[in-house]
């Protein structure tokens, strides 16, 4: 939301633009407060429970407290990011930055975003502590159970790493659009501006970019070949901003490439994902093939066993072969920019773009609140999205090992049972999901689950709960392996995506809101 709330306000024409840039007009220390002492007051309130928390978790060792303190982190990342969208879209804090350093391209956009992500970086400073004691507490268990042990990070060391992992994968791409925007908003601008007729005409550019509705088109699709630029460029740039290192030769890396070859999946390469053995995670990185990566952390290579890592890369595998990192893309796209032209729409068809006088207050206010609803739908339809193409990936990895049963490790004869070959129940029968191909990935999460120490049940924005993701892995037992209810749900999720989108396309181009 940090990053989105930037380009949602520069993305901006027309009453919106009109009511949210001009209609309040804040004195500058009245910007600065509003934006700055709530952001700071968050830090401190984080940074005073964190210290009670530690004391508490080293006198007792009560593991509640460090849920507690999850949730405060979890729940301060959530007011840092609403205190930045409130000071963007309704204080007027972009253009109290570019009154003061200018408007350059991307400089004011992360000088704008500084000290939200300051603030970010502040409360895991704030939970370092805890996070060392948690890690200390399970080396004795780590080493009875042959567990390899990392170097224990610094303070500096833990805040490098979560700010490169968490805000490093949304801040490069989104900095990259952001930028972007800028370069082709001044282009636009400039080709507007030339002549059509007369001795100086703008030749054929100016005679295009006068030309409606061509132009409107023309303008959409550079913009959008821009941002679709940026997706798949990003995950050649995310390999240097995350530590990685190609994954060596070996029978690991030759099953897991064997198991993108089953599944017509291209990638450049597998990579390990450093974390000094803090996380344990995988992840897929890019649309097209020659700038894919799969990552498997450091600790999930030396801590699982091959039918759990196998699960795993089958579930990365799937977003490829779901396409669900474009798709996800375009839910954000066209839930920003559609959200965008709805909103001016409404709010010109509401003459909001008349009011002046006291009323310009007013103006702001409605735009402001209309801004900041398309924003919180946009990304609550993301999360909603998210969560349903993760159950989706979990589904296809219990789909890939019942198709291709010899893959897993320690398969052996005799091993499958009466009737069960291959995922297939008796002759001529439809291949079903077996127990073990679902229970590998069951058990991968269970894995994921209890090296992090993250709760059954507790809740992500973007993958919901783990209980919920084994709950349904279990429901497909028995199931038809090419007709899950999953697969049916994600089908009708894109299909209403293609239709917002080409009616906020038609709807942008032929009104000329962009």
């Amino acid at each position: 939301m940090i990053f989105a709330a930037v380009a949602m306000r520069d993305g901006f024409s027309g009453p919106a633009a009109g009511a949210i840039r001009e209609g309040a007009a804040l004195p500058g220390w009245a910007v600065l407060g509003g934006t700055l002492v709530p952001l700071l007051a968050v830090c401190l309130i984080v940074e005073a429970w964190m210290r009670l928390s530690w004391r508490a978790l080293v006198r007792t060792g009560d593991g509640v407290i460090v849920d507690r303190a999850e949730a405060v982190l979890s729940g301060a990342r959530w007011s840092v990011a609403t205190i930045h969208v409130v000071a963007v879209l309704g204080l007027g804090w972009m253009d109290l930055v570019r009154s003061v350093v200018g408007d350059w391209i991307l400089l004011d956009e992360l000088i704008a975003v500084l000290p939200a992500l300051g603030a970010g970086a502040a409360g895991w400073w704030s939970y370092a502590p805890i996070a060392r004691a948690v890690r200390d507490a399970t080396l004795v268990g780590a080493m009875e159970r042959g567990e390899p042990i990392y170097p224990p990070l610094s303070r500096r060391e833990y805040v490098v790493m979560q700010v490169r992992h968490g805000i490093g994968s949304v801040g490069v791409p989104m900095a990259l659009i952001a930028g972007w925007t800028d370069v082709f908003l001044r282009v636009e601008n400039w080709a507007r501006a030339l002549p059509v007729n007369g001795a100086a005409d703008g030749g054929p550019l100016g005679w295009l970019a006068h030309s409606e509705p061509l132009a409107s088109w023309l303008w959409i699709a550079v913009r959008v070949a821009g941002v679709a630029a940026v997706f798949i460029v990003t995950p050649g740039l995310m390999r240097h901003v995350w530590s990685t290192v190609a994954l060596g030769p070996g029978p690991v890396r030759d099953r897991l490439m064997a198991l993108c070859r089953r599944e017509g999946v291209k990638i450049r390469d597998i990579l390990v994902w450093r974390t000094q053995g803090a996380i344990v995670n995988g992840a897929v990185m890019g649309i097209v093939p020659r700038l894919r990566y799969v990552l498997l952390t450091d600790a999930m290579l030396d801590r699982f066993d091959g039918e759990h890592l196998e699960a795993v890369m089958a579930h990365e595998v799937a977003h490829v072969r779901r396409r669900h990192i474009p798709w996800l893309a375009t839910v954000l796209i066209v839930g920003l920019l559609g959200g965008g032209v709805f909103i001016e729409a409404g709010l010109h068809a509401l003459g909001v773009d008349t009011w002046d006088g006291w009323w310009a207050l007013a103006a702001t206010v409605v735009a402001g609140l209309a801004s900041l609803t398309s924003l919180v739908c946009t990304f609550v339809l993301f999360g909603w999205v998210s969560r349903r193409f993760e159950w989706q990936a979990d589904a296809f990895a219990a789909q890939h090992l019942t198709r291709f049963p010899s893959s897993r490790a320690g398969e052996r004869a005799g091993e499958t049972g009466p009737g069960e070959v291959a995922g297939v129940e008796g002759a001529g029968s439809p291949p079903v999901v077996t127990p073990r191909a679902a229970g590998a990935m069951v058990g991968a999460l269970e894995a994921v689950r209890r090296i992090n120490h993250i709760p059954r049940w507790k809740w992500s924005f973007r993958h919901g709960s783990i209980g919920e993701r084994q709950r349904r892995l279990d429901a497909l037992v028995g199931r038809p392996v090419g007709a899950l209810a999953i697969d049916r749900t994600v089908r009708r999720i894109k299909v209403a995506t293609l239709l917002v989108l080409v009616i906020a396309v038609a709807a942008a181009a032929t009104g000329g809101v962009w």
